[in-house]
């Protein structure tokens, strides 16, 4: 994380690269899950929206799988960072809801990091859709939020 925060996406990868390699022979599932998430947030960083995206899901699926609400929240904030920077500000802002709702249903923040990203993209969600728009995303964020605690639910 300190090479991506100095500016370093590319050193950033690699070293998450690493990290995911080391988890995924050791079999730390929920390590492996963050390890991920931490790619996807570099792959991001470094404009490489389709590795972000893949990380992202990576985590997203591992999450759902190990029944963790807050790595589904975290996972989600990041596809919504990719879903912005690929100009889908609604879906964005759906992912962006649900992750919030998640956050709240687990009593739950965000780390600074990954709450600074959140925050840059609802802004830039925000003053890229009319009203009408953010509340459709807002409703459908929350049905996905509530689709995902179902699920956690009936995988716990």
């Amino acid at each position: 994380m300190v090479a991506m925060l100095g500016g370093d996406p590319p050193r950033a990868r690699d070293l998450f690269r690493e990290a995911l390699a080391l988890t995924v022979a050791g079999g730390w599932r929920f390590n492996e899950s963050v390890a991920h998430f931490n790619a996807g947030l570099a792959a991001l960083a470094d404009l490489d929206l389709p590795a972000a995206d893949a990380s992202f899901e990576d985590s997203l699926s591992l999450s759902r799988e190990l029944g963790d609400a807050e790595g589904v929240a975290y996972a989600s904030v990041g596809l919504a960072g990719s879903a912005a920077g690929s100009g889908d500000f609604r879906r964005a802002l759906q992912l962006l809801n649900a992750a919030d709702e998640l956050l709240r249903s687990a009593n739950t923040k965000l780390e600074s990091y990954e709450q600074a990203l959140h925050d840059e993209t609802l802004a830039a969600a925000v003053s890229a859709l009319a009203a009408p728009e953010r509340s459709m995303a807002r409703a459908e964020g929350l049905a996905i939020a509530a689709a995902e605690r179902a699920a956690l639910r009936s995988a716990g």
